[in-house]
C-alpha cells in the first residue's frame, strides 16, 4: 500500500473503537468494494502509530 492509498483510507473509514487517552488502542474500518481494512492504531504525544493492519 502507497502512503496516500493509507491516507485516504484512514480519513474515509469509519471508527470502531476510539482512542480516549494517550497509549490506548483504537481501530478505523474502511471498505473498499467487498473487502474490508482494518487499521489498529495507538496515539502518543498527539502522533498516530499505526500498529497492524487486517484484511
Amino acid at each position: 500500500m502507497k502512503t496516500d492509498e493509507v491516507r485516504h483510507y484512514l480519513k474515509t473509514g469509519k471508527h470502531i473503537k476510539k482512542c480516549c487517552k494517550d497509549g490506548e488502542i483504537g481501530i478505523i474500518q474502511s471498505e473498499i468494494g467487498d473487502a474490508r481494512i482494518r487499521f489498529v492504531y495507538t496515539v502518543r504525544s498527539g502522533t498516530i502509530y499505526i500498529l497492524t493492519i487486517e484484511e
